[in-house]
């Protein structure tokens, strides 16, 4: 099953620079009480981490390395580029498409301090989180297809995410985070 518990403001700053979770007791309660809504689950789940925890970037490459631990050196060198901070520290995920004379590929990198908060907090509550992700990446990978283009708009309280894909190739990634002006009360 699923649940969505919003948050209270100040719960979490979502950052990439510095640990995310403000009050742990807060999001402990909305882990706790998010179990009981889908039956009181417990053990492994899938634990989505906020968008702006973690900088995506979508980049081609003529020739990519073909082994697995110099594939990886590269992008995370690529990644630490782009991404003041990307240092060894950092959990760096990554996809390729083959473009055919190109390589398209996806790649997000965070903190492994920021996953290890929130994971503590779900495993408070008896839960084990396996499969980390960002919610826009989750939501992508449930409407995949073969082929065809693909657009997909994560518009959130505080930022939009929009991911491209084309012909079943990476083709833009973008986040944005927005400021939110309070509405009337």
């Amino acid at each position: 099953g699923s649940y969505v518990h919003p948050l209270a403001s100040g719960v979490i700053e979502p950052r990439f620079d510095r640990m995310n979770i403000i009050d742990a007791d807060a999001l402990r309660n909305a882990v706790k009480e998010g179990a009981a809504g889908i039956g009181g689950v417990r053990g492994p789940v899938a634990l989505l981490i906020p968008e702006t925890s973690a900088p995506v970037f979508v980049f081609r490459a003529d020739t990519v390395p073909r082994k697995q631990e110099e594939l990886a050196s590269f992008i995370r060198w690529k990644l630490a580029k782009l991404v003041p901070g990307v240092a060894e520290d950092a959990l760096v995920s990554f996809d390729l498409k083959d473009q055919g004379s190109r390589v398209s590929i996806i790649a997000a990198a965070v903190k492994r301090a920021v996953v290890r908060e929130y994971e503590t907090v779900f495993e408070e509550e008896g839960l084990e989180p396996g499969f980390v992700s960002l919610p826009s990446l989750g939501i992508l990978n449930c409407h995949l297809r073969e082929e065809g283009n693909v657009l997909l708009v994560n518009i959130e309280s505080d930022h939009i995410s929009l991911i491209a894909m084309e012909d079943f190739t990476w083709a833009f990634y973008r986040q944005k985070t927005m400021n939110v002006m309070p509405g009337p009360e």
